[in-house]
């Protein structure tokens, strides 16, 4: 079976439509019907614009699945390999994951540990660990799974305006979450996260990083009508609760503007280099690097 066929036949079962949370944009569905329908006539690049548009109102798991599936026949690796991401880990495709783990990942390895953290094998098991190589990125990601555990996931999914489009939520067995690469090893989800010891010091501190923020970026409001808005970031912490890195994510209403990146992510490693005292993050008994998420509202 040669792979166009192949992936028509996938490309069938992905036409499902899944119901949102809310009710799904007629027009968003209609565009992810037309580029569907596109990628069985050959007509890639029409097809991947099409479900890109299609993704300002309408979102799940298919609209990835398809768009990943004409930008494969594009030959854009990257990008179905993006697409495939999204749809496996933040919808829960199994398809997805499969079709990511062949086609976008080096290798691909599990082990498995018993109940008190030992290696062991398939048949006799507690804990498993999911590790990926990635094939177009100098990352691996790694997963720590918990057979006795089940933790509630929730995917929430925003449209081109900034409108809330809808939600999807899975229970997991995942207990670990971590990225290697060029920084190290940082976990983003631990049995024990870092955690801050005066949170009554850290509500002082985010007051300042308002009036500084408002004093030095106000004028953004301006493509907000006036609105407040969220700046959120990473903030990367070493084994001892030390802050090492900071990374600007995002505006939110997001801004369609120009502003400078390095003046923001210096003003953000400002306010995070005086996050009060920090309990460093844990993975049982050993401590480890951790990225966390944060925001400044102004």
């Amino acid at each position: 079976m040669n792979r166009f066929v192949f992936f028509l036949l996938i490309l069938s079962v992905s036409n499902q439509i899944n119901a949102q949370l809310f009710a799904p944009d007629p027009v968003g569905m209609e565009y992810f019907k037309k580029g569907s329908e596109l990628i069985k006539t050959g007509k890639y690049n029409t097809a991947d614009s099409l479900l890109t548009l299609a993704l300002c109102s309408y979102k799940n798991e298919n609209v990835y699945f398809n768009r990943g599936l004409s930008r494969l026949l594009l030959k854009d690796s990257i990008g179905f390999c993006n697409d495939m991401d999204a749809a496996a880990n933040k919808y829960f495709d199994n398809q997805a994951e499969k079709l990511f783990n062949n086609t976008c990942c080096k290798q691909v390895d599990t082990i498995y540990f018993d109940k008190k953290l030992q290696k062991s094998h398939k048949g006799n098991y507690r804990y498993y660990e999911i590790i990926k190589v990635f094939k177009y990125d100098s990352v691996t990601k790694g997963s720590f799974h918990d057979i006795k555990h089940s933790e509630g996931i929730m995917s929430v999914d925003f449209g081109c305006n900034n409108t809330l489009l809808g939600a999807k939520s899975k229970e997991s067995d995942i207990i670990a979450i971590y990225t290697i690469d060029e920084r190290g090893k940082y976990y983003i989800k631990t049995p024990k996260p870092i955690s801050i010891y005066n949170t009554t010091a850290y509500d002082h501190l985010m007051k300042q990083a308002k009036t500084l923020f408002n004093s030095k970026y106000g004028h953004l409001k301006e493509k907000t009508d006036g609105d407040n808005l969220q700046v959120y970031f990473s903030v990367s912490f070493d084994e001892e609760g030390e802050v090492t890195y900071v990374d600007f994510l995002d505006f939110y209403p997001e801004l369609n503007i120009e502003y400078d990146k390095d003046k923001l992510e210096a003003d953000l490693l400002h306010i995070a280099k005086h996050y009060p005292k920090i309990k460093p993050a844990k993975f049982f008994k050993e401590k480890v690097k951790f990225t966390a998420y944060d925001y400044v509202e102004f």
